[in-house]
């Protein structure tokens, strides 16, 4: 099967750069947006296990950023070819997004999945995406002002606390503008994140 990894051209100056889904789809999601940075032919098991290449075993003739949050990976197989959006937590089929408006027979939609605390708190510990996904989820429930100066302002019960907020918003910043963190910068976000679980239970959840 072949994969197909996409990167915003200009992360910076796109509204939904490092964004979760739901961000990317109300604020100008377009394909137009990409570029296609790198091409692969393996027997993933999943896209995970794309993601934990590109985060932690980069190919050597591969120039972009770690795979994060608001890339795209298409897959093709037998010619049929998919688009998945990079998420805070796990991924979303985007193709219909990628193509003129098929309208086709509704399907019964599934159960909406309910994130328990303790399995947040365990993915937070043990996967890199969440970890980012989670980091940067508290830095948008900053309000514009507080990101602006790196601290918390306002006890409003969201984002960081006063005391983590200038290192915390540090780290969003930077994985913002690189698409990684240092191993010592996530084992410092690993260790500050649990005291949020229930915080970020609740965003998983929304």
């Amino acid at each position: 099967m072949k994969f197909f990894l996409y990167q915003l051209r200009d992360m910076r100056d796109t509204a939904y750069g490092f964004m979760r889904w739901d961000f990317a789809k109300e604020h100008g999601f377009n394909l137009a947006d990409y570029e296609q940075v790198y091409v692969a032919e393996r027997n993933y098991t999943g896209l995970d296990e794309m993601f934990e290449e590109f985060n932690c075993n980069h190919p050597a003739d591969f120039k972009g950023h770690s795979l994060s949050v608001s890339d795209i990976v298409a897959t093709e197989n037998n010619g049929e070819l998919k688009y998945f959006y990079c998420d805070s937590f796990g991924w979303v089929d985007v193709t219909a997004t990628t193509q003129p408006t098929v309208v086709a027979p509704a399907k019964e939609e599934k159960p909406k999945r309910i994130w328990t605390e303790e399995e947040v708190k365990t993915l937070i510990q043990s996967n890199d995406k969440v970890l980012y996904g989670g980091l940067l989820k508290l830095y948008e429930c900053q309000t514009a002002e507080e990101q602006s100066v790196g601290a918390t302002t306002e006890n409003n019960g969201y984002g960081f606390n006063g005391v983590d907020s200038p290192i915390l918003s540090s780290f969003a910043e930077f994985l913002k503008k690189h698409g990684y963190l240092s191993d010592k910068q996530k084992a410092i976000a690993r260790k500050k994140l649990v005291k949020y679980n229930k915080q970020l239970t609740k965003l998983a959840n929304n």
